[in-house]
């Protein structure tokens, strides 16, 4: 996929930078456990500072991504355990318990079906993410993933292209300051997590959050040290596995 052209120096200046900002407030946060759920303090952080650095880029006005504007809904999506983890905690506390068990039961059936395919394959089958409003709409907008924050598109038409097409995302430009940002703070993120000995890694979405749900104590164990989510399927391509 293209991106914007822009001078790579503060690009990766940027980089850096909330790499090693995420990298300090996330090991903070799990400095203070037992005192505060680790979880509450760094997935919001991250998210709000992955929206901080998008609507600060030179781009933001040309970012054509609107509510109802859906196509990269149905793609693959990765998160980490954090994220898993802070979005099963406000759709608990969010949803009554019969729209819960609604939700729950929509969400492991997504699992079922496109939990272990291939980036490309998820593309083909065009399921749309479980979360995705009959309107076209996020239903966790404000809670969404670090890469929903960051794949940020200047055309609808482009994207609606690909996924008529069946193309995991389309070639045409990107927000270079938005898709760098998003990554840069998961980067981050997982550092801390790494040198905190705990579980670092992406997981597909549906499957993470509902594990994240259906398991007592998620993040007490998790951030325990315990082995919560590892069985799980990751995301992966067929693509670059060939390479």
């Amino acid at each position: 996929m293209s991106r914007v052209s822009v001078d790579a120096t503060p690009i990766l200046a940027l980089i850096h930078r909330l790499t090693e900002e995420q990298r300090a407030d996330t090991r903070a946060a799990l400095a203070a456990r037992p005192r505060a759920l680790p979880v509450l303090n760094f997935a919001p952080a991250a998210a709000a500072r992955t929206d901080a650095a998008i609507d600060a880029s030179p781009d933001r006005a040309r970012q054509a991504c609107r509510a109802g504007c859906s196509a990269c809904c149905h793609l693959a999506v990765a998160v980490t355990i954090p994220e898993a983890l802070w979005i099963a905690m406000r759709l608990q506390a969010e949803r009554t318990a019969k729209q819960l068990h609604a939700l729950v039961t929509r969400i492991a059936e997504h699992a079922r079906r496109v939990g272990a395919l291939t980036i490309e394959a998820r593309a083909r089958a065009r399921v749309p993410c479980a979360l995705l409003g009959d309107d076209g709409a996020c239903t966790i907008h404000p809670f969404r993933p670090l890469g929903c924050r960051g794949y940020t598109s200047f055309s609808k038409e482009l994207c609606d292209a690909a996924l008529a097409a069946d193309q995991p995302g389309h070639d045409g430009p990107l927000d270079a300051v938005a898709w760098a940002a998003a990554g840069a703070i998961g980067d981050g993120l997982k550092a801390a997590l790494r040198e905190a000995d705990l579980d670092d890694q992406h997981y597909e979405f549906h499957s993470a959050i509902l594990r994240a749900i259906e398991t007592p104590d998620a993040e007490a164990r998790w951030s325990r040290g315990e082995d919560v989510f590892s069985d799980l399927p990751r995301v992966v391509s067929e693509r670059l596995a060939r390479r």
